[in-house]
């Protein structure tokens, strides 16, 4: 199932309609419950515009919106932390979606990552020879040292070993609600690698691109690549 597809319901709230989802019995907590910043479906948040105003002619990721509603939540756990990812819509244009993606401890609240993203590209290979360019064991560009944009912009990968002209793609299953209480649910496993590039090497300030292959249940898969950046729990404020 496309992530695209998970933005669209969000924005209409009429999952059941969308593919890749499947209805369960309601829960009788709900499923946003003690979550980072107090974060919810259905909490607003304002955003931060200065490093779009600022590097905007740096950078491939546009504004996600200076107000965003969250319309869904999911939740995956890799390694030993848990990945918590607030699925935003622009509150002015609802076609206008991005994710931020907080990670925590799996015992723990404490913060260790806070990341803002927005989709930019989606393919859709068409048989086992395309697949492989994106997959394959030994060549598959998702984990090759480095990734290279339409535009020719080149990003390093982040994850990995260092030196390795390949390292394996990072693998986890995510559940995503677009539901306080669980009644429209997905669960996409992913296949990704993140990468990065310096917009102010100075100032420490990268653009990220992550390369991910999803796949929901029996829906044909997809490769999404998106374009993020680093965010400070102080450039957004929820304000419900």
């Amino acid at each position: 199932m496309s992530t695209w597809h998970i933005f669209r319901a969000v924005a209409s709230k009429k999952a059941g309609d969308i593919k890749g989802f499947f209805k369960k019995k309601k829960l009788s907590e709900p499923v946003d419950k003690k979550l980072p910043f107090n974060l919810h479906i259905g909490s607003s948040i304002s955003l931060d515009q200065t490093i779009y105003i600022a590097y905007g002619d740096k950078m491939k990721m546009t504004s996600p919106g200076k107000e965003c509603i969250v319309g869904a939540y999911g939740k995956a756990d890799i390694y030993d932390s848990l990945v918590h990812r607030f699925y935003l819509y622009d509150v002015r244009d609802k076609n206008n979606s991005s994710f931020l993606q907080i990670v925590t401890g799996m015992d723990n609240p404490e913060i260790q990552e806070c990341r803002l993203f927005k989709p930019l590209d989606e393919i859709f290979p068409e048989n086992e020879e395309e697949w492989g360019f994106w997959l394959d064991d030994a060549e598959g560009y998702i984990g090759w040292h480095t990734f290279e944009d339409k535009s020719g912009n080149l990003y390093d990968r982040i994850w990995g070993e260092e030196d390795a002209e390949r390292s394996e793609p990072v693998c986890f299953s995510e559940t995503v609600y677009i539901d306080k209480y669980g009644e429209n649910v997905s669960i996409v496993d992913n296949t990704a690698m993140l990468y990065g590039t310096w917009i102010d090497e100075e100032e420490e300030i990268a653009e990220l691109a992550l390369l991910s292959a999803e796949q929901s249940g029996h829906e044909s898969a997809v490769v999404h690549i998106y374009t993020g950046i680093d965010v400070m729990p102080e450039s957004f404020n929820v304000n419900y």
